[in-house]
């Protein structure tokens, strides 16, 4: 099942689920593909969902504005 958040405000657990997503996979999410082993990977496991928890605040905030959130759950 995929859903689309883009008008109403996502559910909190589901916001903290991408959330956890993002932090488990920094090295693979990141554009620096920073590996743990670097001194800076500490600093994008912070920033990277840092910026996707101010991107998912923003869904539906703006009307007219072009953030949005799909999300394929394997579970109806």
């Amino acid at each position: 099942m995929i859903t689309r958040y883009d008008t109403h405000p996502i559910p909190y657990g589901v916001g903290d689920q991408v959330i956890q997503l993002v932090t488990a996979n920094v090295t693979e999410l990141s554009l620096n593909s920073v590996p743990p082993s670097n001194l800076m990977y500490e600093v994008f496991r912070w920033a990277l969902p840092t910026e996707v928890g101010v991107y998912l605040s923003r869904i539906s905030e703006e009307p007219g504005k072009p953030v949005e959130l799909l999300v394929a759950f394997d579970e109806v």
